[in-house]
Formats: C-alpha cells, structure tokens, sequence
C-alpha cells in the first residue's frame, strides 16, 4: 500500500501482499497506476483499495475498486465517484458488510455525494456464535470484515464482563476451547478490525449469545429401531443439532462406561452394542457431553 516500487527486491507498483513469513506473495501483483491509501478485507478473502488510481490490474476503476483473494480485479464492483479531482483516502468495513468511504468526490455510485458516502455490499454478511458446552465458536463469512483478533468474555449482567481469553483461528472463523460457561451467561465475542486513511484506525464489530438451558437428549423406543437388530441391541438418540452426546453403560448405575460419541445432525443417530449378549445385564444412558 502506498507509493511502492519495489517490494522484496521485486517490482510492485502502489499495492503488494507479503505471506505470512514476510517474504513476497509472487502471485499477487494488481498494480495501480498511482497511490493506494487504504485497505478493507472481507472475510471471503476479496479486498477493497482506494486511493488516487485511476487504474487496477491493467483495467479502468476510478479511485476505489476490489480485488478477488487472487489479486485478480473483481469486474462486478465500479462505485465510480466522480468530480473535479477525486480521491478517496479512507474506507472502513462495517459488521453488515456496507462499506464506507471517505475522500474528495461529488459522486458516488451515480448518486451525488459529498466527501463521505455509504455503498451497499454485493453479497450478504453472514456470522453465528455458538457454545456446545466445552466450545465456543464464532464462524464469519461473506462481507464481513476480517480482524486479525478476537476476545470472548462473559456476563450474568450485561454490564461486568470476565474476559475468557483469545480466540484461536480456525476454517472461516474462530473459537476458544475448555470453556465451562453456566445456563443464563451471555457470551461476548469480539474482533478487531483496522482500516481509515492509510489503515492507522481501528475498531471492532462483536456478537453476543445468551447460554440457554440446553434440552437432553433423548432415547427413542417407538421408532422401530429401539432392540435387538442384527446381533446388536441399539436404540436411536435425537438431540438439538450440534449437540455432542456420549451414550454409556453400565452393570450397577454407579460405574459408567463410554460407548459412543456423536454430533447431533439433522436426524437422530443410531447406537448398536455388539457385546450387550456378553453381560448378565446392562444399563444404558445418553447423556451431554462437557
């Protein structure tokens, strides 16, 4: 970003990517045909480039324009802004996705528009908190702004937060694990974003779950697969999707013995125990797992 030339010994003009050890991203070189001032990037990898270009990747696009993950210019956004000597210096990211845009333009978008506009985004901005009882995990996509941290805390009121720790990234979002978090607690996921004129602001966008009483598993006995199927008794289990749910047994209801481990998807699971005929009597539970 900025007036580069040469980056890593390579030239580059206005804009280059380094990975993640600091050496030259060699795929990743747009070029614009004068000075980029400021970065946005969506959480579906696309990054949008403002400054004073009137070119990026070799095509037209006044002042702001956005790139795929590639580098490549995504041909399906053209705000345009126009007027005597246009420049836009500054973009930021909101939670939703829509994208503002300061600089010096009378034009934005084919609206009229001075200095500071609003664009709408091209593709949603999607996000969903959840907790299962060891985990939580805070999954962001589309138009989104990416962040490069993330905080979770609790409350019981909404008012004094205990900070939990980092989240941890993971595939298209993140998580913090070991977490035991009681019925009624609302969880507080935050991240933390920069952008402004030569990306020197920051700021967060965040989301909240309250932790409910979650629903037990339950057995089912009148379905059909409840009994004794192929040498195996077994029974189906239904339970709130996303639920992981350990099945047990046990010879006295005091010593209990993990069978099984499932998910819960769309539909019950089926349990079947190939050694139920070994034991003079066998108990059996489904219970949360922790």
């Amino acid at each position: 970003m900025g007036g580069v030339t040469t980056l890593g010994s390579e030239p580059r003009t206005n804009i280059a990517r380094l990975n993640a050890d600091g050496t030259l991203d060699s795929g990743f070189n747009p070029g614009a045909n004068s000075t980029v001032f400021s970065l946005a990037t969506q959480t579906d990898g696309k990054i949008l480039v403002a400054g004073l270009f009137t070119k990026l990747c070799g095509q037209p696009r006044s002042r702001i324009a956005r790139l795929n993950a590639d580098g490549t210019l995504d041909s399906g956004f053209n705000p345009d802004p126009g007027g005597d000597y246009p420049g836009v210096y500054a973009l930021a990211l909101q939670a939703d996705g829509k994208i503002l845009v300061g600089g010096s333009f009378s034009t934005l978008g084919g609206q009229a528009r001075s200095n500071i506009g609003r664009l709408n985004n091209t593709e949603p901005a999607t996000q969903s908190l959840t907790y299962d009882g060891s985990t939580i995990t805070w999954l962001r996509g589309g138009t989104s702004p990416e962040v490069w941290r993330t905080t979770f805390e609790t409350s019981t009121d909404n008012v004094t937060w205990l900070d939990l720790g980092s989240g941890r990234r993971i595939a298209d979002g993140w998580e913090l694990t070991n977490v035991s978090i009681t019925t009624g607690t609302t969880i507080r996921a935050r991240g933390f974003a920069t952008g402004g004129q030569d990306n020197g602001s920051a700021w967060f966008v965040e989301s909240t779950l309250l932790v409910a009483q979650q629903a037990p598993p339950v057995v089912l006995t009148s379905d059909g697969s409840f009994g004794i199927i192929s040498q195996r008794f077994g029974f189906s289990v239904s339970g709130v999707p996303g639920q992981v749910i350990a099945v047990e047994a046990s010879a006295d209801l005091f010593h209990w013995l993990p069978l099984q481990t499932n998910t819960v998807g769309s539909s019950p699971f089926y349990f079947g125990d190939p050694d139920w005929s070994l034991m003079p009597r066998r108990f059996y539970r489904a219970r949360l797992k922790q």
